[in-house]
Parts: structure tokens; C-alpha cells; sequence
């Protein structure tokens, strides 16, 4: 998985039964993250990254933020943040200014710079609405969210949003240019829902929040937008208007080709991964983040960027920060475009003045990154034979290893296999068609975590 944020890209490296957190700036070239735990010792499972800070979640429900001191709960560098009572952080979502959090019981914790309410001077006094600096995670009373368990949160500049496992969705912060999605400029300093009719009475799985922007997909791969559409990076053209105040169909199938998958945001560019393994994009080519060569400076609506562009591979998450854009594919290869993208080489760069860089160019095969890779052929293979009967007898019958009884073994379970008989493309639809089942508990993982959490 990765995550774009300014400048910068943090990414998640797997090293076979564990993983390791890396970052690319500018400035710094590609290197591993200090402070996190070392080879062998955690599986990280997500990744977020603000302007000026980061966190990562291992599967044990750790969580980890560092960066800039005033937004990672005063830690100069990436250490543990405790939870309450033992419970685990399911995942974070980092903001310019704040990050939200998410446990595996669906709490939501805030800090950071965060919004309140105050009361007034006045007779008889009011509420006013203000931020705060928050340098301790504080958990939002689960009653806010009218007792729903929460599934996912998203963060934008200094608004927030949640969607529960009802398919309802929660935002508060400021309500800058309608990123609330309520029809007013209202700021709200406490969750608040919004009405099933504004997705089309479909629930909600996955969210995203950028800038001044709110973006919601529906369970059926319908994504709505709603806040600045100055730059229409919401795609929905200039006829939309700058502020658009409540959600409002971007499409599904009929615009995309297939459902949406994910979609991901910053000030100038959207990208959204389709159902179908396929990316598009849409704003203002700042740094040549759209991708769609350097004669393409902006583009209104969702434009497809040329499947050979990614060697056609399937594209299963995607992540947009200021300056930078990449994607992740099926197998874990890993593309970047924009500012600061070649900074993604081992080699740290020479000087400081970034380049920008349009062909997407991919980044280390033999290491991949994410959580979930398609199976080649001989692991499916493997994995699907290990419910075999005769393999279950000779695994529950203790005998003595040797190089003769290794060959037999494997010689009855080529011989007894139909998966031997299966044609390679239908296998590997079969693996695809199972890995594509995202429940709402799952949206984290195709959103964050480039598809499923591993098993």
C-alpha cells in the first residue's frame, strides 16, 4: 500500500511473513522510516500520510505517528501510541493539520487540530464554533454517532468523515465551500449524519476526504462528491459550480465502465480505481500528478489513463497527495508520477529541485508492496491442494521425512488434482473473482491497503 501526502510517499514493503514501512521525499531519496519496529517483528497493515506527518497500523493494533511534532501527539519520531484498555487501532487518517483514528470496536479518536464548540459571551450565550490543539488522542463518545459501529474514517484540512457498518455517513469539522455535504455553510464541531436520499438510499462503503473535498462510494460502485469543485476535482465538470453543497452523483458503471472501487483526493487531482482494475483521473495536472502525459495540464470529468501505461496490469488502489501520484497493482508493483517521483529510486537524489515525471514509471518488482498480491499459478495451485484428503492424512500422520517419501507425496497429489485440469485464466479468475468480495468490515483494506487484509 502507499500514501501520498505533499511532497511525499509512505508505502508498505512486504518482506514475506512480516513488513516495513518506507518513505520517498525530495529531499531524502527512498528510505525505511526510524523508530518502527524491525525486520520480522510487525506486519504493517496501513499507512497514512498527511502534508507534514505520518502514522502506520500493524495487524496487533499498534499505532505508530511521526513527523511534525504538533500533529503526531508532540513525537518527534515514529513511536507506539498507547490505546485504552488494550483495545487495537483498526487505522488511521492523516490530515493536514490533524489525524482521526479508527479501532478495531469502532471508536474514533482525534488529535491534532481539531474542531469544538465554545460558549459565548453573549446574553443568554451561545455556542461558537473553534478549533483547538489537541496533542492527546481524545475518543468521541459513541453516541455521537447515534450508536453505530464506525467502519472507516476519512480527514480532510479540518474536516472529518465516518461511515458506519449501516451504510450511514457522518461528517464534522469546517464546512468549507459545503465539504459537509448538508446544503449550508454551517461549520459543525460534532458528528452529523447525513440523509440516506443524498447517496440515491444506498449505503455507503468507502470514504474520502481531501482538502475541501468529501467523496463517498456506495456498495454498489456509485461515487458521489460534494465541496470545491474550483479545480473540478470532484469531476464533475465546470457546469457544477465551485461550492457544491450537498452529494452529488459523479456516476457509476455509466462514466467508469465498471463500478468504483476506491478514490482518493488532494487540493488539485482525484484519482478513482475502477472495479474493473482500471484508473482514472481528473483536476489540474499541478507537476503532471494527472499522469496523462505533458500535453494534458487539466481535464474536467474522469479521464482513463492508458492501461499500457501500468504494463496493463490490474490497479487495485490508488493515492493522490499535493504533488505526487501513485498506484498500486495486483502483484504489487508500484507506479509514481508527478513532483518528487523519481525521489522513489534507492538512490537519494543529488539536488533538491524536484522534476516531474509523466510515464509512470514502475518501481521494484522483486519487492512488493501492500497487503494483498495475486497468487501465481503454483501457489494457487499449492494452496487450493492443501485441502486435499490424501495430503490431509499424510500431514496428520507423523512419518519419516525423506527425499523418497517427498516425491510420492507429491507425485499422488499431481496425479489426484483437478486443479491440474482447471485452464490457468479460470483459476485465476476464480482467485480474482474471491478477492474482489469486500464486505463493509473490508473497506479499510481496499481503500488503505491496496485490497484485502492478509488471512
Amino acid at each position: 500500500m502507499a500514501a501520498c501526502g505533499g511532497r511525499a510517499l509512505s508505502l508498505i514493503r512486504d518482506e514475506g511473513r512480516s513488513s516495513t514501512v518506507w518513505e520517498a521525499t525530495a529531499e531524502n531519496g527512498m528510505r525505511r522510516v526510524p523508530g518502527l519496529p524491525e525486520l520480522g517483528r510487525a506486519v504493517f497493515t496501513q499507512v497514512s500520510r498527511g502534508v507534514m506527518h505520518a502514522a502506520a497500523v500493524t495487524s496487533e493494533g499498534t499505532l505508530f505517528l511521526w513527523g511534525r511534532r504538533k500533529y503526531t501527539v508532540h513525537r518527534p519520531e515514529a513511536e507506539p501510541v498507547a490505546t485504552i484498555a488494550g483495545r487495537g487501532i483498526r487505522m488511521a487518517a492523516c490530515a493536514r493539520m490533524c489525524t482521526l483514528v479508527l479501532t478495531e470496536s469502532g471508536e474514533v479518536g482525534t488529535c491534532g487540530v481539531v474542531p469544538r464548540m465554545v460558549q459565548g459571551e453573549e446574553d443568554p450565550p451561545s455556542d461558537t464554533y473553534t478549533v483547538q490543539l489537541q496533542t492527546k488522542l481524545r475518543w468521541l463518545d459513541r453516541a455521537a454517532f447515534g450508536g453505530d459501529k464506525i467502519e472507516m474514517v476519512a480527514a480532510g484540512t479540518l474536516h472529518m468523515v465516518a461511515v458506519a457498518g449501516s451504510g450511514r455517513v457522518f461528517t464534522w469539522g469546517r464546512n468549507l465551500h459545503g465539504c459537509l455535504g448538508h446544503d449550508d455553510g454551517a461549520h459543525r464541531a460534532r458528528p452529523s449524519a447525513l440523509a440516506p436520499a443524498a447517496f440515491g438510499a444506498e449505503p455507503v462503503g468507502v470514504v474520502c476526504a481531501f482538502e475541501s473535498g468529501t467523496m463517498a462510494v456506495t456498495r454498489s460502485g456509485v461515487l458521489y462528491a460534494c465541496g470545491n469543485n474550483a479545480c473540478n476535482v470532484l469531476g464533475l465538470g465546470a457546469d457544477a459550480g465551485v461550492d457544491v453543497l450537498v452529494p452529488t452523483r459523479v456516476g457509476g458503471a455509466d462514466v467508469f465502465g465498471a463500478g468504483v472501487l476506491c478514490v482518493s483526493g488532494s487540493g488539485d487531482h482525484t484519482l478513482a480505481v475502477t472495479r474493473g482494475g482500471r484508473l482514472l483521473v481528473c483536476g489540474r495536472s499541478t507537476h503532471g500528478v494527472l499522469g496523462l502525459g505533458p500535453g494534458v495540464e487539466a481535464a474536467e470529468a474522469f479521464t482513463l489513463i492508458d492501461p499500457t501505461r501500468f504494463q496493463r496490469l490490474y490497479i487495485v488502489a490508488a493515492s493522490a497527495g499535493g504533488t505526487i501520484s501513485a498506484a498500486l497493482s495486483e502483484i504489487g508493483s508500484l507506479f509514481a508520477w508527478g513532483c518528487g517521483a523519481y525521489a522513489l529510486h534507492a538512490a537519494p537524489p543529488r539536488r533538491r529541485r524536484c522534476r516531474r515525471v509523466h510515464s509512470l514509471p514502475s518501481l521494484h518488482h522483486h519487492f512488493p508492496y501492500g497487503n494483498y498480491h495475486e497468487l501465481l499459478m503454483p501457489e494457487v495451485v499449492a494452496l487450493l491442494m492443501g485441502t486435499h484428503k490424501r495430503l490431509g492424512a499424510a500431514a496428520g500422520t507423523p512419518r519419516r521425512s525423506s527425499p523418497r517419501f517427498a516425491a510420492r507425496a507429491s507425485e499422488l497429489a499431481a496425479h489426484d488434482s483437478v486443479l491440474l485440469h482447471i485452464p490457468p485464466e479460470i483459476m485465476q479468475a476464480l482467485v480474482r473473482a474471491c478477492a474482489r468480495w469486500c464486505p463493509t468490515s473490508d473497506a479499510v483494506e481496499v481503500l488503505m491497503g491496496g485490497g484485502l487484509r492478509r488471512p
